[in-house]
């Protein structure tokens, strides 16, 4: 992940790396189950776009509960090597997929 990184979140939120990584490091973000698939992916803008399904764990709000979520990354070939500079997901009620 490249240091500027900034994540809009599923909570509605923004934050920068520093954020991510101290929820990762206090188990905010922890998962028991994480699948991602890429819907599309364009190498000339740097964006992949998707639908993941994660369950979370630990300290999160929703743990143990199946959730989806549509997703975009987007990357930067940075220092000579590809590195996430943003990212948005968006939670969808499990009922809107069916």
């Amino acid at each position: 992940m490249a240091s500027d990184l900034i994540v809009n979140a599923p909570t509605n939120t923004v934050f920068d790396l520093n954020v991510v990584m101290d929820a990762f490091k206090q188990g905010y973000i922890n998962y028991s189950s994480y699948e991602q698939k890429i819907d599309q992916f364009k190498i000339i803008e740097d964006i992949g776009m998707g639908l993941e399904t994660v369950i979370p764990t630990g300290l999160t709000g929703n743990m143990g509960n199946t959730e989806k979520r549509r997703f975009v990354d987007i990357w930067m070939y940075k220092n000579h090597q590809w590195q996430m500079i943003a990212r948005q997901a968006t939670n969808i009620p499990l009922n809107d997929l069916e």
